[in-house]
């Protein structure tokens, strides 16, 4: 049930984060929330699912320019996604107290997300504004807040659905 929950609340931010930020979406957010609730191999599915499906929404609802440096930004959030969930699985094996994994896979998360994207805009040669302090300021309030979501939502989903599930840390097996 926990992982259907999770499911859900990665496809409906999935949806909703594309339309409403486009290509900042919350992925950070999503690849935190995936890491630490599943295996790698479902992690990474999860993320490759909030992944297309803001590719799809760009493209196909939002009017993405259908060129090659807009395709390589797309591949890039994708990398970046897939290389900040091995980092957060990596980073919150060293404890299990549940405020402080979060905490942990969050930041993770968000920095290697980050950096990844950086290093592409370097050899990219993205402008500057990109990563601006006032930009990775505004993907950071989003992301933090995204996640602050997909951790109360599951929560209260979990308590209606299932009271004795709040009792469980969730774990990343």
């Amino acid at each position: 049930m926990r992982a259907t929950i999770g499911a859900g609340l990665v496809a409906g931010l999935s949806i909703a984060g594309s339309l409403v930020f486009a290509c900042a979406a919350p992925l950070a957010a999503i690849v935190a929330f995936a890491a630490v609730r599943a295996n790698l191999r479902s992690g990474l599915a999860l993320v490759g699912m909030a992944w297309i499906t803001n590719q799809i929404i760009g493209f196909a609802v939002l009017g993405y320019p259908l060129s090659a440096e807009t395709f390589a930004w797309g591949l890039a959030l994708g990398a970046a996604a897939a290389l900040a969930l091995v980092c957060v699985r990596a980073s919150v094996k060293a404890t299990s107290q549940f405020f402080l994994v979060q905490a942990l896979a969050f930041a993770t998360a968000f920095i290697a997300y980050e950096l990844a994207l950086y290093g592409f805009g370097i050899l990219a040669s993205a402008s500057s504004d990109a990563f601006s302090a006032a930009t990775v300021g505004r993907v950071l309030a989003i992301n933090l807040t995204a996640f602050a979501a997909l951790i109360l939502a599951e929560r209260a989903l979990i308590a209606v659905a299932s009271p004795d599930l709040t009792k469980a840390v969730p774990e990343a097996g």
